[in-house]
C-alpha cells in the first residue's frame, strides 16, 4: 500500500508540474493513475472508475482554488457569465455524478479515453472555434448542463470545454479562460459531493474513503502537485524552452494515452 501511495506522490507531482508548465489539466493524467492504483489493490472495474472519478475531482477543487484567485486577481473573471452558467453547470455535474455509479466502469473508462484524445487533436491543432456574436444567451443553459454532465463522467474540471465555448461565443480570451477557471470550482466542488453521497455506505470500498472519494489518495495527490505546479509556472518563464513543441509533445502524449485506455476496454 505504501508503495502504490509514493506512486500517487510522484504522479501528483508531474500532474503539478505539467500544469503549471503548460497550463493543461491534470485529470487527463490523474485519472489513469488512478485507475492503475486502484486496479493493482484488486478492486473490480466499476468500483475503480467510480472511486477514480470521486478522487480525481476531490483533487481538481483544491488545485484549482489558487489558480481562480490568481485570475481574479488579474480581473480576468465575468462574474455576469459565472452567475449565468454555473447553475447550469451545477445540475449536469450532480446529474453526473449520481448517474455514473449506474454505469458500467468500462463504459466510463471508454468515455474518458475518447475526451482525452479530443483534448490531444485540440492542443496539437491549437483549434479554437471562430467567434461569433449573440451565441451566448441562447446556448447558455443548455451547453452549461452539457459541460457538467461531461465533466462529472470524465473526472475532469471542465476549463477547456468552457475556454471553447465562450471564445466562440465572441468572449475576450483571457476573460474566457479566468471564467472557465472559476466554473472549474462548481464542477469539482459538486462533482465530489455527487459521488461522495453516491458511494455512501457502498460495500466494496477501501479504508478511510468518504463514499467514492478516496482521501489518502487526494491528499497524496495534492501535496506533491500543488508543490510542482509552482516549480512549473517558474519554468514556463524561461526563454530557453521550447513551449511550442513541449505542448505539441503533451498532445501526442494523450491521444496516444487515449487509444491505449480505449485498446485496453476493447480487448480486455
Amino acid at each position: 500500500m505504501l508503495s502504490m501511495l509514493a506512486l500517487l506522490v510522484l504522479g501528483g507531482a508531474f500532474v503539478g508540474l505539467l500544469s503549471g508548465l503548460l497550463g493543461v489539466g491534470g485529470a487527463v493524467i490523474i485519472m489513469p493513475l488512478l485507475n492503475v492504483f486502484f486496479d493493482r489493490l484488486g478492486f473490480s472495474v466499476d468500483t475503480t472508475q467510480h472511486l477514480s472519478l470521486g478522487t480525481s475531482l476531490a483533487t481538481i477543487l483544491f488545485t484549482s482554488l489558487s489558480s481562480v484567485l490568481a485570475h481574479r486577481r488579474y480581473g480576468s473573471v465575468r462574474a455576469d457569465i459565472w452567475k449565468k452558467m454555473a447553475p447550469g453547470i451545477i445540475a449536469g455535474t450532480l446529474g453526473g455524478a449520481l448517474l455514473a455509479p449506474h454505469l458500467p466502469g468500462l463504459f466510463l473508462r471508454g468515455f474518458f479515453a475518447f475526451f482525452v484524445m479530443l483534448v490531444g487533436v485540440h492542443l496539437l491543432f491549437n483549434s479554437t472555434p471562430r467567434p461569433k456574436t449573440g451565441r451566448l444567451e441562447r446556448a447558455m443553459l443548455p451547453v452549461s448542463i452539457l459541460i457538467g454532465l461531461i465533466s462529472s463522467l470524465a473526472g475532469i474540471a471542465g476549463t477547456m470545454l468552457c475556454v471553447i465555448f465562450l471564445v466562440w461565443a465572441a468572449i475576450d480570451w483571457a476573460d474566457a479562460v479566468g471564467t472557465s477557471a472559476a466554473l472549474s470550482l462548481p464542477i469539482s466542488l459538486t462533482g465530489t459531493l455527487g459521488y461522495a453521497i453516491a458511494g455512501w455506505n457502498f460495500p466494496e470500498l477501501p479504508p478511510y474513503s468518504v463514499g467514492f472519494v478516496y482521501l489518502p489518495g487526494m491528499f497524496c495527490l495534492l501535496v506533491s502537485s500543488m508543490s510542482m505546479a509552482v516549480v512549473g509556472a517558474r519554468l514556463a518563464h524561461s526563454p530557453r524552452l521550447p513551449m511550442q513543441a513541449l505542448r505539441r509533445c503533451f498532445a501526442v502524449g494523450n491521444i496516444l494515452l487515449g487509444l491505449s485506455i480505449l485498446r485496453s476496454v476493447l480487448f480486455r
